[in-house]
């Protein structure tokens, strides 16, 4: 259950949103589903002040799920604000699935690029990368913000996020504004780019198109509400 909630796994997943925001903070709850089952909670909150950023994010499993595959994540990111966008310094993850615990830490600003710091470490594999190459790339949940905080209208989609976690790389590329029904939506699609096994890099979860679906707040910002997906659990 672990590889399917690590990084990407909210757009491979339902999720409808219960948004709320209170000056300089975003805060939302989203209420995770599998095959229309309810499966998780996923909370996000962020404050930026004085050029910097902080976020944290947890997920745990609910319900029926929780029996058979009870995971429990939180991470933190803490960072700086740019000309253009988020700047992520430190990235802290802990991850529980059953009795096994993992801590990872991916320092960004370290001397020649990412430095991963993992309790128990990471096991090399041939299909491995450096994570000193990708400097280019934001933390799993800096890059999760960057979709589901609020937006000017004219900002929403057209873009591609990169995002590394300190083991994989992926990206969700997201395509231009359309109408549905009245409301703005954007369609996307998750990809695994790199540090994955060859078997995963072929499946079908390789690649998952989303739609993600906007309601405007008072500010004249769109908010993410909902994201669809469908993946091979549905």
């Amino acid at each position: 259950m672990s590889k399917l909630i690590r990084g990407a796994v909210i757009f491979a997943l339902l999720a409808i949103g219960r948004p709320a925001i209170a000056g300089e903070v975003f805060a939302a709850l989203y209420d995770v589903y599998l095959g229309g089952l309810r499966a998780g909670e996923l909370a996000l909150e962020t404050k930026a002040e004085d050029g910097r950023y902080e976020a944290r994010g947890s997920f745990r499993t609910v319900g029926l799920v929780a029996l058979f595959a009870s995971t429990e994540m939180e991470v933190e990111v803490f960072g700086r604000l740019n000309g253009t966008g988020f700047e992520p310094v430190l990235f802290i993850s802990r991850e529980r699935e059953g009795d096994r615990e993992r801590l990872v830490r991916v320092v960004w600003n370290a001397p020649g690029g990412p430095r991963v710091e993992a309790t128990p470490p990471y096991r090399q594999k041939p299909w491995s990368i450096r994570p000193e190459d990708q400097g280019d790339a934001l933390d799993p949940l800096t890059a999760l913000v960057a979709v589901l905080a609020p937006r000017p209208a004219e900002k929403l989609c057209d873009r591609r996020i990169d995002a590394f976690d300190g083991r994989y790389r992926f990206a969700f590329e997201i395509g231009p504004v359309e109408r549905d029904d009245g409301r703005l939506v954007c369609r996307g699609r998750y990809l695994r780019v790199a540090g994955f096994k060859p078997k995963k890099m072929r499946s079908r979860n390789a690649r998952i198109p989303f739609v993600l679906t906007f309601e405007p707040r008072s500010d004249g910002s769109q908010q993410v509400v909902r994201v669809d997906a469908r993946t091979k659990l549905g």
